[in-house]
């Protein structure tokens, strides 16, 4: 059952303000465990994909710890460093999808925001991990006009006018 979701779009489009009030919400949530069926506090993690990389590259170890959240939000995927980055967002993936699995409290949510298309998820990670961020995420095509780009102004000056200015 997909209960997570993947928002891709191109920049500007609000996906990273939306996981934050995600997040807001998990945390408000209260989960079963499942061995004695008491309450807790949901668990959950929003970090970009390059700190995500940047703290496996200090250390190994955290890979098990990002992936012992009940809800993992990965923000910008394709934003990290290639290869080493690749490899090491590629495990974390793997590696939650399979927890989820023997976990015990349910369900565990993945939620990612990325610009990067289906086939280029794909061509960076892998078609295995393509295919179990499907399984795992509906996909949600974010389209519409940058919010940034309102913000944008710019003046026309004649070259002429820049060098005089020197």
């Amino acid at each position: 059952m997909k209960q997570g979701k993947i928002y891709i779009g191109e920049s500007g489009l609000h996906k990273t303000l939306n996981m934050r009030k995600i997040a807001e919400e998990h945390k408000q949530e209260v989960v079963i465990r499942k061995h004695d069926n008491t309450e807790v506090k949901r668990q959950v993690l929003m970090m970009s994909a390059a700190e995500i990389v940047d703290k496996i590259k200090r250390d190994e170890k955290t890979v098990g710890g990002i992936c012992g959240n009940h809800t993992l939000i990965i923000d910008d995927l394709g934003k990290e460093p290639k290869f080493f980055g690749e490899e090491k967002l590629a495990e974390v993936i793997n590696l939650f999808y399979e927890r989820r699995f023997k976990s015990e409290v349910m369900p565990m949510v993945l939620y990612i925001t990325t610009n990067l298309t289906i086939d280029e998820i794909s061509e960076r990670y892998g078609y295995s991990v393509l295919d179990r961020i499907i399984e795992m995420c509906e996909i949600v095509n974010v389209t519409g006009e940058s919010t940034r780009q309102k913000y944008l102004k710019y003046t026309t000056v004649d070259v002429k006018e820049l060098n005089e200015e020197k």
